[in-house]
């Protein structure tokens, strides 16, 4: 039944974008504001990764890389020890809960986006 809603969901979403261009974008911030999210090119930034191409994909959106990163990295924790990345998840959910380092979270994300707004307007 999933399978079979993400497919009707992904043939809409073809539907609806096959003739929009290259201006058309699936992030809702941006439709709405016309504004990049902090997250707004690490699809782009994936794809540059993976092809190698690590300059473009930095500059792109430097989340990207650490994306490709965990995505490589992840399944062979999750695979080889069940355990020991349960443990990491618990001591990563308590170091988030803390002040300090969700601030500097919140800092770097803010600063991530003023590099897209900028990005975005020096490419115009």
């Amino acid at each position: 039944m999933w399978g079979g809603l993400f497919l009707a969901y992904f043939w809409i979403l073809y539907n609806l974008l096959k003739d929009k261009g290259a201006d058309f974008s699936v992030c809702p911030f941006r439709n709405v504001t016309g504004l990049p999210c902090p997250g707004c090119g690490i699809t782009r930034s994936v794809c540059f990764a993976l092809s190698g191409s690590f300059a473009e994909s930095f500059a792109m959106n430097p989340l990207g890389l650490a994306v490709v990163s965990v995505l490589f990295v992840l399944p062979f924790f999750l695979l080889l020890a069940p355990q020991w990345s349960y443990s990491r998840w618990i001591d990563m959910e308590n170091l988030l809960a803390k002040p300090s380092v969700t601030a500097v979270v919140i800092a770097f994300l803010i600063a991530l986006w003023i590099y897209n707004i900028v990005r975005e307007t020096s490419v115009i």
